[in-house]
């Protein structure tokens, strides 16, 4: 996965506060074969986490965890569930 995947093209704005910031621990492991990868990712701030065998679940894991906290900044924090977003992941 290349960096500028994730890339809004605004450059280098810097977030207005705290809220506007989301932290992932992302750790990646190859497998040796090419294109593939294993690897775990967690949401600092709500702690849920998925490990993921593909690039685009690690995608689609961070973009839902960007959508609830925008929804928590909306509407108040969002009750946590054990196991990820799609109750597969670790907590």
């Amino acid at each position: 996965m290349t960096a500028d995947r994730f890339d809004d093209g605004d450059g280098d704005r810097s977030p207005n506060s705290p809220a506007d910031q989301d932290t992932f621990v992302v750790r990646v492991w190859t497998t040796g074969l090419p294109g593939v990868v294993r690897g775990h990712v967690q949401h600092v701030r709500s702690r849920r986490s998925v490990h993921f065998a593909n690039q685009q679940r690690l995608q689609t894991f961070i973009e839902e965890q960007l959508r609830l906290a925008a929804l928590a900044i909306r509407n108040g924090p969002v009750a946590r569930r054990r196991g990820g977003v799609d109750g597969l992941g670790t907590s």
